[in-house]
């Protein structure tokens, strides 16, 4: 299935505004955050603690069907 990933601020930089993945059917956000980590250089240090957990300031939104493929936002938290 084709996943689009829609990123903004620091992961736009990092991953382009837009990216479609192609995925298995079976599939998982995990799958996907590492697919990206083994294609996009630098997405894996911005988004991974060393421990391998996600960073706090990472936000996800899925959107949509998974049948059809969905779109994940990644948002980073402005601290203020």
């Amino acid at each position: 299935m084709k996943i689009k990933v829609l990123a903004f601020a620091a992961f736009g930089e990092i991953l382009g505004r837009e990216r479609e993945v192609e995925l298995e059917e079976e599939a998982s956000v995990k799958d996907l955050l590492d697919e990206l980590a083994s294609i996009v250089p630098g997405f894996r240090e911005a988004a991974f603690e060393p421990s391998g957990i996600l960073r706090d300031y990472v936000l996800l939104m899925r959107f949509g069907s998974v049948r059809q493929g969905f779109r994940l936002r990644s948002l980073p938290i402005m601290a203020v």
